[in-house]
């Protein structure tokens, strides 16, 4: 189902900011059970973790962090005056905050979700858009990947294709002319996955990409009769790591709407939307995905 979302304040959400907080230090501030920051008597916030640059290391991380609320947030003040700046998750990012992978920031929007744990935090600034990591401290490799990633066209609509374990699947109308990416947002180059050679044509062989490769270029549906643009058929997206692509095969013209595809391992989600580490044991009500289906549970 195609969708439309409009992207809002992106001159402003990804505006430098950067002098200020290159100037002065950048906190980890996590939030509490609400969502909101507590600020303590002398001014600096319940909990915050100076971040700190590592020699021949990107970005500034933070080890260790303890959160025990919903989340967390950035905040950034400068030496040079009072000005003090929040950073923060904008409206369109995917929430929960991914874990393993990048997230933007902004300086409108909203805290960073995540399940209360321990995290090593990294923020990264970078020209026209800031973004970060978290990732579980005692599982430094694990990426928790999102539920959807998004086929998304320049005129800010959008695809959405369902999945787990970083591989996404469906029955879809691909747009003419897109970009992949698992934030929806067309223009940051950060979370978009390019081709990894000048092909751009998607068909019934895969074709391989690579996060920030080729982020300027546009993918179309291969125009030879087996695949056209404004056709339904079934898509596959993989952002594994090691096994990057994407896949387009023609719908059969049999009256069935869904093809068969291969069995997906169950993910969980709790009812604020937070995915689990492992099937639920404790009783309640659980949201489980399947193979792009998403069914309630009672446990």
């Amino acid at each position: 189902m195609k969708n439309v979302f409009i992207t809002l304040a992106i001159a402003v959400s990804f505006c430098a900011q950067a002098q200020e907080a290159s100037e002065g230090k950048i906190f980890v501030v996590p939030v509490d059970a609400s969502g909101k920051t507590v600020q303590l008597p002398d001014g600096t916030y319940q909990g915050q973790v100076e971040l700190t640059a590592s020699q021949g290391a990107e970005g500034m991380s933070a080890k260790g962090v303890a959160i025990e609320g919903a989340g967390f947030t950035f905040f950034a003040e400068s030496t040079s005056d009072t000005k003090a700046t929040f950073y923060n998750m904008p409206s369109w990012a995917t929430q929960p905050a991914i874990i393993g992978m990048e997230n933007p920031l902004s300086i409108m929007g909203r805290y960073a979700s995540v399940d209360p744990g321990t995290y090593d935090i990294t923020y990264y600034q970078n020209p026209g858009y800031n973004y970060f990591t978290v990732k579980y401290s005692d599982s430094p490799d694990e990426i928790v990947y999102p539920a959807q990633i998004f086929l998304m066209s320049s005129d800010s609509e959008y695809v959405a294709l369902s999945g787990s374990d970083g591989v996404y699947a469906g029955n879809v109308v691909l747009p003419a002319s897109f970009r992949v990416s698992y934030e929806r947002q067309y223009s940051m180059p950060v979370f978009i996955y390019g081709p990894t050679s000048s092909a751009q044509i998607v068909k019934d062989e895969r074709l391989p990409l690579q996060l920030r490769a080729n982020t300027t270029t546009n993918l179309t549906p291969a125009a030879d009769g087996e695949v056209r643009s404004g056709d339904k058929v079934y898509a596959t997206v993989s952002i594994v790591p090691s096994d990057q692509y994407i896949l387009v095969t023609k719908a059969h013209a049999t009256g069935i709407d869904e093809i068969e595809a291969p069995e997906q391992a169950a993910v969980y989600y709790d009812l604020g939307g937070r995915r689990l580490r492992e099937q639920p044991s404790a009783h309640g009500v659980y949201i489980m995905l399947r193979n792009g289906k998403a069914t309630k549970i009672a446990i």
